[in-house]
C-alpha cells in the first residue's frame, strides 16, 4: 500500500508541473519565441563582425605581402620586416605571413646554393636562414595543404644543398606522398629517387668538404676542389686520332715565341746595298745616245 501511494504522489506532481509548464508557455510564449529570435541574431551578428574584421585584418597583410615581395631593390629585406613585425603582434600564423615566410626561405635557398661556389661560411648561414623560415610554414599551415608542401620541399632542397640526403629524402617522400599527382609531388618524386641513388649520396659528401673561395681580385671562384667521386658506369676513354693508333693530346701546341709581323716587314741589309735594276727599254740618264753613222756632218 505504501508503494502504491508513494507512486500515486509522485504521478500527481509530475501532473502538476506539465500543466504548470503548459500554462507558463501559453501565457509568455511570445516573449520567449522573440527573445530566441533576438538572441540568433545577435549571435549571427557578431559571428559576421568578426569574420568581417579578420577579412580586413588580413586584406591589409596580403598587400603588405605583395608590396614586400614586388620591391625591385631589396626584396628580401622588405619580407624580413614584415615577418619580425607581424611576428611581435602575435599574427605569425596568418596565411599573408606564412606565404612571407615562405617568399623569405626561397630568397634564403637561392642565395645559399649560390654562395656555395663562393664561400661556404655564408652559404650554410643563408641555408640556416632559409631552413627557420621553411620550418615556421610547416609548424603553422596544418591547414593549408599547399604550403605545407611548399614548405616541405624547400626543407628538401635545403638539406640537399647541406650535403644531407637522408634528410632530404624524408621531406622528398613527404612531399610525394601527401601530392603525388600535383607539379609540386612529381618534383618530390625525382628529388625522392635521385637522394636514393649512392653515387648522389656520395657526391653530396664530397661536396659538403669542400671550401672554395671567390678571389676578389679577377672576381671569378677559385674552384680548388679535390678529386671527386668516380660515378660508376661513365668511364671516358683516351682521346685517340682518325686512325686510332695514336693518342691525341689535348689543346694547341703553342711556340714560346712568335715571329714579329713588323720586322718581316723591314728590309734585310743586302737588299739596301744592291741598287734597283732599270727596266730593259729604259737607259740610264746620263749615258749620251750613240750617234748615227749617216747623220755625220763631212769634214
Amino acid at each position: 500500500m505504501k508503494a502504491e501511494r508513494k507512486h500515486e504522489l509522485q504521478h500527481n506532481e509530475l501532473d502538476d508541473l506539465l500543466i504548470k509548464t503548459v500554462r507558463f508557455l501559453q501565457e509568455n510564449g511570445v516573449i520567449l519565441a522573440a527573445a530566441f529570435i533576438v538572441l540568433v541574431v545577435a549571435l549571427g551578428l557578431y559571428a559576421y563582425l568578426a569574420a568581417g574584421n579578420a577579412i580586413n585584418a588580413n586584406a591589409g597583410l596580403w598587400e603588405d605581402y605583395i608590396f614586400a615581395l614586388s620591391h625591385s631593390k631589396d626584396a628580401e629585406r622588405e619580407l624580413q620586416s614584415l615577418v619580425d613585425k607581424e611576428d611581435r603582434a602575435g599574427r605569425a600564423a596568418s596565411p599573408p605571413i606564412l606565404w612571407a615566410k615562405l617568399s623569405l626561405g626561397n630568397l634564403k635557398l637561392a642565395q645559399g646554393t649560390h654562395q656555395l661556389f663562393e664561400n661556404r661560411d655564408d652559404a650554410l648561414q643563408s641555408l640556416e636562414e632559409a631552413e627557420t623560415n621553411f620550418l615556421a610554414v610547416e609548424k603553422n599551415s596544418a591547414r593549408l595543404a599547399e604550403l605545407r608542401d611548399r614548405a616541405r620541399l624547400g626543407l628538401a632542397e635545403v638539406y640537399e644543398s647541406q650535403g644531407k640526403p637522408e634528410d632530404a629524402r624524408k621531406y622528398y617522400g613527404m612531399v610525394a606522398k601527401s601530392s603525388p599527382d600535383s607539379a609540386l609531388g612529381k618534383v618530390a618524386v625525382r628529388g625522392e629517387r635521385r637522394m636514393a641513388q649512392k653515387n648522389n649520396q656520395e657526391f653530396l659528401t664530397w661536396f659538403a668538404q669542400q671550401k672554395p673561395i671567390r678571389k676578389p681580385s679577377t672576381g671569378l671562384p677559385n674552384l680548388d676542389f679535390q678529386d671527386p667521386p668516380e660515378v660508376p658506369g661513365f668511364p671516358v676513354p683516351p682521346l685517340t686520332d682518325s686512325s686510332g693508333e695514336k693518342p691525341i693530346t689535348p689543346g694547341l701546341n703553342i711556340p714560346s715565341k712568335l715571329p714579329d709581323p713588323a720586322a718581316e716587314a723591314e728590309p734585310s741589309p743586302d737588299s739596301e746595298k744592291q741598287p734597283a735594276e732599270a727596266p730593259a727599254d729604259e737607259k740610264p740618264a746620263d749615258e749620251k745616245p750613240a750617234e748615227d753613222p749617216a747623220t755625220e756632218k763631212p769634214e
